[in-house]
């Protein structure tokens, strides 16, 4: 496997004098090579016998929100399934970057593929229970995120008067954070 946090990695040969990222996590040390827009990995399991969500790819980022709609990890073009990505508002250059919020996209397909396992959270609170915990890991940190919200969101233009700017990166007071926090739980379909 090209990924694994949890055993110590074995840097192909090939790769022993890369110049990776100063600071990247060991464990991206094979994968890197074969797309430097490669920023994370995320793991979403759930915890039943028959793991609904099966979420477990890399995240990249290319600056733009538009590359990896239709772009593989691999550089393989028009693949509906497209790839994981960060916010083009997002920053994961160095170990010092900050970033508030993390916006992560990807497609819902109707192969069960890229993140289509979060449907199974619609009317579903034993699934919702099944599903706690989150491990999202950058170049340079390794973070597990516990669910707090799971909301439905519709932003046509038609809909403007209900719609919710979920989609922020920046705040200007940590009240400011808060308040959008609690707009996010507010719509939540479940209370944690």
């Amino acid at each position: 496997e090209l990924y694994d946090p949890d055993h110590p990695t074995v840097v192909d040969p090939q790769y022993e004098n890369y110049p990776y990222p100063e600071g990247m996590d060991d464990a991206f040390k094979n994968l890197y090579p074969l797309n430097t827009d490669l920023r994370g990995w995320i793991t979403y399991n759930a915890t039943t016998s028959n793991d609904f969500l099966k979420i477990n790819y890399p995240i990249l980022y290319s600056g733009d929100n538009e590359k990896y709609l239709t772009q593989d990890f691999y550089g393989n073009t028009l693949n509906k399934n497209g790839a994981l990505f960060f916010d083009e508002r997002n920053t994961i250059e160095s170990p010092d970057d900050y970033n508030k919020v993390l916006i992560v996209y990807g497609h819902n397909m109707a192969s069960g593929q890229m993140f289509s396992g979060l449907n199974k959270f619609i009317n579903s609170v034993n699934n919702v229970r099944a599903a706690p915990l989150i491990t999202m890991n950058t170049l340079y940190e390794r973070n597990q995120y516990k669910v707090f919200a799971v909301v439905m969101v519709d932003n046509e233009e038609q809909n403007q008067r209900y719609r919710f700017n979920y989609l922020r990166t920046q705040f200007s007071s940590d009240d400011d954070f808060l308040n959008y926090i609690n707009e996010i739980r507010a719509r939540s379909m479940y209370d944690y």
